[in-house]
């Protein structure tokens, strides 16, 4: 791809040059402010973080969102141009698929002459990633960047020919449509080897990678047949476990000291998070209770994560403690692997096991007398120590299997991040690009991309 014979200089911060053949507007010039009353058969329309200005109920079917209060909405209509003033910082900027309404935090814009809102989406976009909207912050509020119209309005934008826009939208449609599909993909071979990697640890901790010719009944519908000589057990019989202390935000006596702790978030099946630990008050009796020892075994107690389950291994002499979020389990006796227990316990997780034990009207909590209730398989302790060590090594090979392909996800979207901002900018000229026919691929979605509601419902409320 070429660029563009001549460049004029601009005077724009994060755009210092364009085409000398593009005008420069202020968004004043190019869009108006539109105050639409809302009719009775409008729906709520959300404006994501991937660009994304659709029918909430396509995206949000449940969650705290559906509470939100019907306070200020206004009409939005198919096309539009709307920009979220508190999330645009974070690239929640796109043009409405849908009629509906809005939340007063969003900007819906109009073109008052020849633009193509999605080409202006698409820039407006790429000042959010280049950092621009951001340094217009003037709220009080740290994640908001108050990019409101009047802030939009005042800026300068780049305007090419209106046909040049439109090729412009064609060429990145066309070309993000075969990145998207790429990292479908890519994405499927992920979950294609998660699949593999959950029936293989459940296949080894129920026995059936074994030379075992007799199998038993266990009863219970999460272990299935296992081999005859194993035992089938409450974690209580062979495991301790000790939920973690409350949160304590003041010292009770002067023997107390701050210490740092483990807590919910620092703990997942693919490892415990030691480098950025929270810390709170313990007494001297509190930390002979809570401290942590080199592998030991740490299981969530509540939350989304609840039974996310990882040994501990400690780099450094310094102690660590757990919030009451977290159990500390360890072996009673030697016939018993806190390893050998940790993939058990991944293997439950992963076939439902919360939903099973635990109330998830609210928040799931997987109490200590849960854990201590949990039913296990429990080998002899020389096929445990030979199940974990084959399935360290064939978790090892899926996981790296698996980061190489995550790798090549982050090159992708990064490429699709380079390729926007350069051809919105004027760093490409596409215009004599031919289009072929191509199937449209969405977005791939990131949990980060209905974020933007969260900060809606905040702004709303405190309107």
């Amino acid at each position: 791809m070429k660029c563009y014979a001549k460049y004029k200089q601009t005077g724009i911060a994060w755009l210092p040059q364009v085409p000398e053949h593009w005008n420069l507007l202020r968004g004043k010039n190019l869009y108006m402010k539109m105050q639409r009353t809302i009719r009775d058969t409008d729906e709520v329309v959300t404006c994501f973080r991937d660009g994304t200005v659709t029918l909430r109920k396509n995206r949000r079917t449940k969650g705290f969102t559906e509470s939100l209060k019907e306070f200020g909405y206004q009409g939005i209509r198919k096309g539009d141009l709307v920009i979220h003033v508190m999330d645009a910082f974070a690239g929640s900027i796109g043009v409405s698929d849908s009629d509906g309404k809005g939340t007063p935090v969003y900007s819906v814009c109009q073109a008052k002459g020849d633009s193509n809102n999605y080409y202006y989406a698409f820039l407006l976009r790429e000042m959010a990633r280049a950092g621009f909207i951001q340094s217009l912050y003037r709220g009080i509020r740290e994640r908001s960047s108050d990019f409101r119209y009047e802030v939009f309005a005042s800026q300068f934008y780049p305007v090419p020919p209106r046909e040049e826009q439109d090729q412009i939208v064609r060429f990145l449609d066309w070309k993000m449509a075969r990145i998207n599909k790429l990292i479908h993909d890519k994405r499927h071979q992920i979950t294609q080897l998660e699949e593999m990697k959950k029936v293989c640890i459940k296949d080894a901790v129920t026995g059936k990678l074994s030379d075992a010719k007799n199998f038993k009944a266990s009863g219970f519908e999460f272990i299935g047949q296992v081999p005859s000589h194993w035992m089938i057990i409450e974690i209580r019989r062979a495991y301790s476990v000790i939920l973690g202390k409350m949160l304590a935000s003041h010292p009770t006596s002067s023997q107390d000291t701050l210490e740092e702790y483990v807590c919910a978030k620092d703990v997942h099946f693919e490892g415990v998070a030691l480098n950025e630990l929270k810390q709170m008050w313990f007494s001297p009796l509190e930390k002979k209770q809570y401290q942590i020892q080199n592998g030991d075994l740490l299981v969530v107690e509540g939350g989304a994560g609840a039974g996310n389950a990882a040994i501990v291994k400690l780099q450094s002499e310094k102690t660590i403690y757990v919030q009451n979020s977290i159990h500390i389990v360890r072996p009673k006796n030697e016939k018993a692997t806190n390893a050998f227990l940790c993939y058990w316990i991944s293997s439950i997780v992963s076939r439902g096991y919360m939903k099973y034990v635990c109330s998830v009207a609210t928040i799931p909590h997987y109490t200590k007398d849960k854990v201590l209730s949990t039913m296990m398989p429990l080998p002899p302790k020389s096929e445990q120590i030979q199940i974990v060590d084959y399935l360290d090594d064939i978790c090892d090979k899926i996981d790296k299997a698996t980061n190489i392909i995550k790798k090549q996800i982050t090159e992708l979207n990064d490429l699709k991040t380079h390729l926007i901002s350069d051809v919105v900018t004027g760093k490409i000229d596409v215009r004599d690009i031919e289009i072929p026919e191509y199937e449209s691929v969405e977005d791939v979605l990131d949990e980060n991309t209905e974020d933007a509601e969260e900060e809606e419902m905040t702004a709303v409320e405190e309107e």
